[in-house]
């Protein structure tokens, strides 16, 4: 409730019909990607006396009334269409339906929160708050979206510094919840006088290792072309920034490792559903995918489709990934009954032959977890700065990649390469667990 009365009471104050409003409205929203950042709108200067009062002054308790508006739908006074597109945070065009499907998506993703955080999922506590952080990423995206339109008059995507800012709160999501699962995993026991690497053995088949040297390699090559053709200096006045393609690469890496550490966990619980779980959360992975592409080809408003695909992807990825955690949950209460019966089957078995019968022992209360098959082969710390390493040169190959292969200034040509790039990846991921799986 307070949570409904926050956003509530957010969007009234910063959508509010102002006098500056005609002026923002006048001209489109500049989503071109060759179209430099708008300068920002000043708010008028009519002395307070000769301007229409405030939603203060028509109510005591603004709050409790932007709630209220916001639970029943209703508006006092119903804005004109170009207004709603310009305070819609989610919206890159008129008569989007994106934003729809982003505020619909955050039904299943409270249900997914439910179910996963039921005790008998033996998920660790702090994955599940990394989970839950993510409802901070998603509203502090409205009114930084608001603001950009109002402000700026463009889309979020398109002002990089409230791009990247927003972009981080996903990133701090996903290290969470790594964290997390990375403290239910069984370590690789090792000597003690045995050295810890620095790295990875390069010939060691680990998967985070092998993307750290594919990435360095094309930031090698993307760097070195573009400087040989004189390519600097020539990106459009959108492009995303260096730090803000950092935070995007870490959040899809991120978000990949937590897949393969929810896998795992089907080893260390012994509830099978877990796997399952990894799958549901491909259509999420391809919605990250989605959003990466469309700022590589600077969000051009010919590729407004693929917004449309990510918020698709993103209702998609919640459902599956809510079906999932019920299915945990489902699994851990079964596993929990048969633990309990073998446990009643012990102590009946005990009343009636003695403690002193050598034919069985009764068993433990519960059932230890279970070693990983694979345990985890590097501490937290290596891992860390494997990530930032993978996550640098992933920006940089991405960065200077798109202006050597000049794909992205030919945008209107571009959605069967934007789909592959969509695609591709989700499919090698998707036959990578499966592999795992047989």
């Amino acid at each position: 409730a307070i949570t409904s009365a926050t956003v509530g009471y957010t969007i009234s104050r910063l959508a509010a019909p102002r006098s500056d409003v005609g002026t923002v409205l006048q001209r489109p929203l500049a989503t071109s990607r060759a179209h430099p950042t708008s300068p920002v709108v000043k708010r008028s200067t009519v002395p307070a006396t000769q301007r229409a009062p405030g939603p203060r002054e028509h109510n005591a308790f603004p709050w409790l009334r932007a709630a209220t508006a916001a639970a029943v739908g209703l508006v006092s006074k119903a804005p004109p269409a170009e207004a709603v597109e310009l305070a819609n945070p989610w919206s890159v065009q008129v008569n989007d339906i994106a934003p729809t499907l982003f505020q619909a998506s955050l039904v299943p993703y409270l249900a997914f929160l439910f179910f996963l955080g039921r005790p008998s999922t033996k998920l660790p506590a702090g994955a599940w708050r990394g989970f839950a952080f993510l409802l901070v990423f998603v509203f502090a995206t409205i009114p930084a979206g608001i603001y950009a339109k109002t402000q700026y008059g463009d889309i979020l995507a398109n002002v990089d510094w409230l791009h990247g800012g927003a972009e981080s709160l996903l990133t701090i999501t996903n290290l969470w919840i790594v964290f997390g699962l990375r403290s239910a995993m069984p370590a690789l026991p090792r000597k003690p006088d045995s050295p810890v690497p620095a790295f990875g053995n390069p010939f060691r088949k680990e998967f985070d290792d092998m993307l750290l040297y594919f990435f360095g390699f094309l930031a090698v090559v993307g760097c070195g072309q573009a400087v040989q053709h004189g390519l600097l200096g020539l990106e459009p006045a959108n492009a995303l920034s260096l730090p803000t393609w950092i935070v995007h690469s870490s959040s899809v890496l991120e978000y990949g490792t937590a897949m393969g550490l929810v896998w795992r966990l089907a080893d260390v619980t012994g509830i099978e559903q877990w796997r399952g779980l990894t799958y549901a959360m491909l259509p999420s992975f391809a919605g990250a995918l989605t959003a990466c592409t469309f700022h590589f080809f600077y969000n051009s408003p010919e590729l407004n489709a693929l917004v449309a695909l990510q918020a698709t992807l993103t209702l998609v990825g919640n459902c599956t990934c809510a079906f999932a955690a019920w299915r945990v949950w489902e699994g851990g209460k079964e596993k929990e009954k048969i633990e309990a019966f073998k446990v009643s089957l012990s102590k009946q078995f005990e009343a009636d032959y003695g403690p002193e019968d050598t034919m069985t022992r009764p068993l433990p209360k519960s059932s230890p977890p279970l070693p990983a098959t694979v345990p985890l082969t590097d501490t937290t710390g290596q891992w860390v700065v494997k990530l930032g390493l993978t996550s640098v040169f992933a920006a940089l190959a991405v960065k200077f990649g798109e202006l050597t292969l000049q794909a992205p200034f030919h945008a209107e040509a571009g959605l069967p390469l934007a789909l592959a790039m969509i695609a591709v990846p989700t499919a090698l991921n998707g036959a990578y667990f499966y592999a795992k799986s047989k």
